[in-house]
């Protein structure tokens, strides 16, 4: 599949600031939220069945307006809490070759994609939109709990006003064929710049 970006790059940088050691998981179940964040990290090693594979992956950053918190020590102003989930997906000529995650997100998004616009939908299109996202906690190896997105539904105005729902983050758009030499590159937080890398 295809994944033009057109959308312009906006600021987004990586802080060494201490985090607040008070920060709360985002609550458990269906929330609003908004896209602020699509990176094309490009082709990473991972593990499928017990084999290693190589994918195309990009990552979708999701803010929470109704749930902000003082995110670092040093801060005064509340931020909304942010999850981030990956997709993976292939490129192929025909979607039905490969039913990938991000296929399936979008499908469930806009409903099925006809044949002759699988290949040139424009993804940026998600971006700034509004969601309802639903979170779930989970036990991470190191024993610690930890919050992650489990569905991403389409927004549906008689549920949240809309209006009540504003984004904080700048809009932040990456993607792998933009290179490493480019200002959207240098502006997207490090461990993003590493991932790619």
């Amino acid at each position: 599949m295809h994944v033009p970006m057109t959308a312009p790059a906006q600021t987004s940088s990586f802080t060494t600031k201490q985090k607040n050691p008070n920060l709360q998981l985002q609550p458990m179940g269906m929330h609003a939220a908004i896209l602020y964040g699509i990176v094309n990290i490009g082709t990473q090693d991972g593990e499928y069945q017990g084999k290693p594979v190589v994918s195309n992956k990009i990552k979708f950053f999701f803010e929470f307006p109704e749930h902000k918190q003082i995110m670092y020590v040093d801060d005064t102003v509340a931020k909304p809490n942010s999850l981030i989930i990956d997709f993976t997906y292939s490129i192929s000529k025909s979607k039905a070759q490969k039913k990938s995650k991000l296929l399936s997100f979008i499908e469930g998004i806009y409903g099925p994609l006809p044949e002759n616009q699988y290949l040139t939908f424009d993804i940026s299109q998600l971006l700034d939109q509004k969601f309802f996202v639903t979170v779930a906690h989970y036990q991470k190896g190191d024993g610690t709990i930890a919050a992650k997105i489990t569905a991403v539904s389409p927004f549906n105005p008689q549920f949240k006003d809309p209006n009540s729902i504003v984004r904080t983050n700048d809009l932040m758009i990456y993607d792998i064929a933009q290179g490493f030499q480019t200002e959207s590159f240098a502006k997207l937080w490090y461990f993003l710049r590493e991932d790619i890398k």
